[in-house]
């Protein structure tokens, strides 16, 4: 059964932590990645749900409950959570017991804790680092406890094995005290990770500030996860119905009422049960996507005519296609194509106009010669489509010039109204028909 954030409880604001009664209580943080890890372990979401108290330790969270639930939050970290802890304790004495990470960090804690909060006494336990804990080894932290009689436990042996071994053993652990799963906290505290600072928190980018440190160990959890948490949320949102406001959250059922995993074996196959990992629909999705992506990108050109953009050496033109004259760059209409023609001196020249002129009847000569034998062409229109360029062209043999329309390639038209061997004769040519409205645009063009 996944969880869902819209209907978990959580701690609203810092001042609800000063009500919290003074008995044994299980205290838990939720943020983006302990929701994903949450999603696919049956376990993690059980301990979470049935904590006593929730606080939402991570911007992420507090925005998404704002958006799912429309209720206001306040970030309370992880941080926040010691530090309260800690002063309550120091204010009337005690003993706090810290149970996680290194001997190396439980020493450097407990010297720094001496000197902050010197009317508590300081305990540290440091198990083995492993996935997995044995039997033997679960009972000897659990008469360790037992042996300090603490006023506050405090975990940090990281998300998700800290919530699970709280919410496994519970019901062995002998205390009438506070039992806070915080993580990463032992670390920020002891000075082995140095924590974001106030800018960057306030700013709901402590997440960055992680990940620009320890980028090799925070890339996956912050640029993928971070991706994963926005997709349960949407689905949330979409897919999940919301509670009424009059209905309670209803706690998961708690599963264990005696002592549990009295052996090794039962435990084992209490992990082997309740840890049931299941397929995430967002790498489906994921794949879907990338298939219609490169799907797209072959078939695109299949099912949409691909545009090229032509360059030419007369600037930029417009040729209307409705209306008998050449429009300029500044005035755009709904039925205009903007061309340009290519600047590639191996392909097209862009000639300076000569003093030569010739004489009418030349010109008429000229524009009645074969257009298949001449090297150079008179181009005075390009379209990308063949009725576009049909259209055209009656207009401009209605005018009295005759014309010929090119095939380029299957996207490119072009109107031609003579062609030469002489480049000079077409250049020539060319300036001279720059007087008719069709022709102001008139290029010369190799064929």
């Amino acid at each position: 059964m996944p969880i869902y954030i819209q209907h978990i409880r959580l701690l609203k604001n810092r001042s609800e932590l000063h009500a919290l009664p003074d008995r044994k209580l299980v205290i838990n943080t939720i943020n983006a990645h302990s929701y994903n890890l949450a999603q696919k372990d049956r376990l993690f979401a059980q301990a979470l749900t049935n904590s006593d108290y929730l606080i939402p330790d991570g911007a992420s969270i507090v925005k998404a409950i704002q958006w799912l639930n429309k209720i206001k939050l306040e970030r309370i970290a992880g941080w926040d959570l010691f530090t309260y802890e800690m002063e309550r304790l120091n204010r009337k004495g005690g003993v706090c017991f810290f149970l996680g990470s290194s001997v190396k960090v439980l020493e450097l804690i407990l010297q720094k804790a001496k000197q902050d909060y010197t009317k508590i006494k300081m305990i540290g336990y440091s198990p083995r680092y492993k996935s997995d804990f044995t039997n033997e080894e679960n009972k000897a932290m659990i008469d360790e406890i037992h042996a300090a009689n603490p006023d506050l436990i405090l975990i940090g042996m990281t998300a998700p094995k800290q919530e699970k071994w709280v919410y496994l053993h519970q019901n062995l652990l002998r205390v009438n005290c506070h039992i806070c799963a915080i993580g990463a906290v032992f670390d920020f505290y002891a000075g082995t990770i140095r924590r974001a600072p106030i800018g960057w928190q306030k700013n709901s980018l402590e997440w960055l500030y992680r990940l620009i440190m320890e980028p090799r160990r925070m890339w996956k959890r912050y640029i993928f996860g971070n991706s994963l948490f926005i997709y349960y949320i949407f689905k949330e949102k979409f897919l999940v119905k919301p509670l009424l406001p009059e209905q309670t959250i209803p706690k998961m059922k708690v599963l264990y009422e005696q002592p549990i995993c009295t052996t090794n074996d039962e435990y084992l196959h209490l992990q082997k049960q309740l840890q049931k990992k299941t397929s995430i629909p967002f790498y489906m999705i994921l794949l879907i996507v990338i298939v219609a992506v490169i799907g797209g990108f072959f078939l695109y050109p299949v099912l949409y005519p691909k545009i090229y953009q032509i360059r030419m050496p007369n600037n930029t033109i417009i040729t209307n296609i409705e209306g008998t004259t050449p429009k300029h760059t500044n005035e755009t209409e709904k039925d205009t194509f903007i061309l340009q023609t290519p600047n590639d001196s191996n392909d097209y020249k862009n000639l300076s106009p000569t003093n030569v002129n010739k004489s009418n009847s030349e010109v008429v000569s000229q524009s009645k010669r074969n257009f298949r034998q001449g090297k150079y062409v008179l181009i005075i229109s390009s379209f990308y489509t063949l009725s576009e360029a049909e259209r055209y062209a009656e207009k401009v043999k209605a005018s009295g010039i005759d014309c010929e329309i090119i095939t380029i390639n299957n996207h490119l038209f072009r109107i031609s109204i003579a062609s030469f061997d002489n480049i000079t004769e077409a250049d020539r040519y060319a300036k001279q028909m720059k007087t008719n409205p069709h022709c102001k645009n008139v290029w010369v063009a190799k064929r």
